[in-house]
């Protein structure tokens, strides 16, 4: 995986996970006290719009490391921070088929269905994505100090 594409996922999932939060806060949690408006808060519909155009750069991205560190570490089989990215894996298609549905879906109880599995799905996967990063750099630490410690012996 190049630098690039880590850090387009990384950047990627982090404004869809700030977004998804306040769209969900904005949206179901904040009450709108004048009844000609048709959002609970100004930046509701901005918020929205980012939302939606990073969605499909994010799968992009993932669809590109999918080709290299995806398939490298389902094959190479260690251990190290594997449950983490399976759970990203299976997230991830739920997060982004509900999230187009919701878009389109007329029926309400259709819609209150694609926006439970959407909210779950995106909240499993921003925090399995933080657990992920967390992992990661828990092992990157590791690495460094056994580095530290041969050189310091050589």
């Amino acid at each position: 995986m190049s630098r690039w594409e880590a850090w387009s996922f990384h950047i990627l999932s982090v404004v869809l996970s700030a977004t998804g939060i306040l769209l969900f806060i904005m949206k179901y949690l904040m009450e709108n006290h004048d009844p000609f408006q048709l959002v609970n808060h100004p930046w509701q519909v901005f918020t929205q719009d980012l939302h939606i155009l990073a969605a499909p750069c994010l799968v992009l991205i993932l669809g590109m490391m999918y080709g290299g560190h995806i398939t490298e570490k389902l094959r190479n089989r260690t251990k190290s921070n594997r449950r983490t990215g399976i759970l990203i894996l299976v997230s991830f298609p739920l997060m982004v088929i509900s999230g187009y549905l919701l878009q389109v879906f007329t029926n309400p109880t259709l819609s209150i269905l694609a926006v439970a599995v959407h909210s779950a799905s995106g909240a499993v996967f921003a925090l399995t994505y933080l657990w992920h990063q967390w992992v990661t750099f828990r092992l990157w630490l590791r690495r460094r100090r056994r580095r530290e410690i041969r050189s310091l012996a050589a």
